[in-house]
C-alpha cells in the first residue's frame, strides 16, 4: 500500500473528468478519503483488511457499498412526505 501521493492524483483526476461531464451526466459517489484514511491511520495494520496487501476484501468493500447505498437512498424522495396539495382546475 505505497504510493499514496500518485493514488491521490490519480483520484482527484477521475473526479474531475467526471465532474466535468466527460462521460455524460452522472453522480459521483467518492470513498477515496475513507479508505485513505485507513492507510494513513493503520499504516501496516490496515494489511489484513486486504486480500493481497493492494485491493481491500469483503468488510472494506461492504462499508463502502453502504456509502454508496446510502447516498442513493439520500436521493429518493421522502416516505414520511406529504404529497402536494391536489388543485382544482
Amino acid at each position: 500500500m505505497t504510493g499514496g501521493g500518485a493514488r491521490r492524483r490519480f483520484n482527484l483526476g477521475m473526479r474531475a473528468f467526471f465532474e466535468a461531464g466527460h462521460c455524460g451526466p452522472g453522480h459521483v459517489v467518492d470513498v477515496f478519503n475513507m479508505t485513505h484514511a485507513l492507510v494513513t491511520e493503520l499504516g501496516r495494520e490496515a494489511v489484513p483488511l486486504t486480500y493481497d496487501s493492494v485491493h481491500w476484501a469483503g468488510v472494506v468493500n461492504l462499508i463502502k457499498a453502504q456509502i454508496v447505498l446510502n447516498d442513493i437512498a439520500s436521493e429518493l424522495p421522502d416516505a414520511n412526505a406529504q404529497p402536494p396539495p391536489l388543485r382544482r382546475i
